[in-house]
Order: structure tokens, then C-alpha cells, then sequence
């Protein structure tokens, strides 16, 4: 758009984003539970690869270990 039109709508879009502003804010109030709900969910999908290299890791030492008690390999 070039600054002609801008300047000649200007005064009629004024009004009507004074007028669209208060629905704006309720429905930016009205989502807030929703967005830190969506926040908490988040976190849990970055905690993903640090389950999975837990898991990894924790399975060698406890299997292994357990194995080696199992069979009396342990001293």
C-alpha cells in the first residue's frame, strides 16, 4: 500500500480499531489457562530426550549390574 491510501483511510480505521480493541483484550484474558497450559505441555515435550538418554544410560548400569548378581559374577 503506498502512504496515500494509508493516509486517506487512516481516520476511518481508528475508530474501528478502537472498537476491536476491547474484544482483543478480552479474548487475550479470556486465553490466558489456556496458554500456560500450553506452556506446561512444552516443557514436556523438551523433557523427551532427557527420559530418553536416562533410560539409555540407566538401563546399562542397572541391567548390567543386575545380570552380574544374577549370575555371581559380582565380587
Amino acid at each position: 500500500m503506498d502512504p496515500v491510501t494509508l493516509a486517506i483511510l487512516a481516520p476511518y480505521a481508528l475508530p474501528v480499531a478502537e472498537a476491536a480493541g476491547k474484544h482483543t483484550l478480552k479474548g487475550l484474558l479470556a486465553g490466558m489457562p489456556a496458554l500456560a497450559e500450553m506452556g506446561t505441555s512444552l516443557l514436556s515435550i523438551f523433557l523427551l530426550p532427557l527420559g530418553v538418554l536416562e533410560s539409555t544410560i540407566g538401563m546399562h548400569s542397572v541391567c548390567l549390574g543386575m545380570g552380574c548378581q544374577m549370575f555371581g559374577m559380582e565380587e
